[in-house]
């Protein structure tokens, strides 16, 4: 585990926070969030203590039914912001893949509404290899704002994808954007490590943050997976709605039937975005 990681959030909850700047008013919440880990089954996220004291905050739902698209990584990262995959089927670079279609930034800017992408070890400058030559660190493939021409070749689109060093700055500075789409390393996410690593992980950056009424304001977030580890089964994966924005009388968890292309419909909803004409049209939005 990186400590520089646990460092910055732990630095982040023990300052006196200041709230996110947000601008644009929402129908169900003022700030989407989004935590992402890597091929794990539902059973075994679930199963984890940590992923048991996440359950049991106050503001949290267990999305018990939430499923990944399909396999290997990238198809998913591709649909989490596009509605579709554009038939990509491996983890190809951004180079391989770069793709011209809208996703669901291009709706976020049509209405002045800000977002970021944080990636841990991420090198800057809108690099495109698929990985910074550093083992166990940054992988493109789980980055997918780097895969779309539109943001590649505009610097100031591109400045949004930054180092997720960033992302306690932007906190303590008040500037966390409206949406934000934050990428663990190969490590932290459990790709190159486990289940247990993950939750050390959890426990050590995320779950301070988490119990912080500064941080979960207003805010709805979803904490997932790309994808099962088990490909010959249901890509039934584990997935958490956090923050203050929940309606409690929802309950504590929702059986509905969501996937991937639920992010983006609920984002959408929620501003009035309109949408990609993916698989977004077709989704059904998360009940916050």
């Amino acid at each position: 585990m990186h400590l520089s990681t646990i460092i910055a959030f732990t630095t982040a909850v023990s300052a006196v926070p200041l709230l996110s700047k947000r601008t644009v008013p929402g129908k169900n919440f003022q700030q989407w969030g989004f935590l992402i880990f890597e091929n794990t089954d539902f059973e075994d996220a679930e199963a984890n203590a940590v992923f048991q004291e996440i359950q049991a905050l106050n503001h949290n739902r267990l999305l018990s039914n939430y499923q990944a698209i399909t396999h290997p990584s990238l198809p998913n990262y591709l649909n989490s912001i596009a509605g579709t995959d554009f038939g990509v089927s491996d983890d190809g670079s951004p180079t391989n893949h770069a793709q011209s279609a809208s996703t669901i930034l291009d709706l976020l800017e049509n209405k002045g509404i800000s977002w970021k992408m944080y990636a841990e070890d991420y090198p800057g400058n809108c690099f495109k290899g698929a990985t910074n030559g550093v083992p166990h660190s940054y992988a493109a493939k789980h980055v997918p704002a780097i895969y779309f021409s539109a943001i590649t070749k505009n610097p100031k689109r591109c400045a949004n994808i930054v180092d997720a060093s960033q992302f306690q700055k932007d906190f303590q500075a008040g500037t966390l954007p409206q949406w934000w789409y934050y990428v663990p390393n190969l490590n932290n996410d459990g790709h190159d490590t486990t289940v247990d690593y993950q939750a050390d992980y959890l426990r050590s950056t995320w779950l301070p943050m988490l119990q912080n009424p500064a941080f979960t304001k207003d805010l709805a977030m979803v904490l997932t997976y790309d994808e099962s580890a088990t490909y010959d089964a249901p890509n039934h994966v584990f997935a958490a709605l956090i923050g203050d924005a929940l309606n409690p009388s929802l309950g504590r968890e929702d059986t509905t039937a969501y996937d991937h292309y639920s992010l983006i419909k609920t984002v959408e909803d929620n501003w009035d975005l309109g949408n990609l004409g993916q698989n977004d049209v077709g989704a059904t939005a998360i009940a916050i």
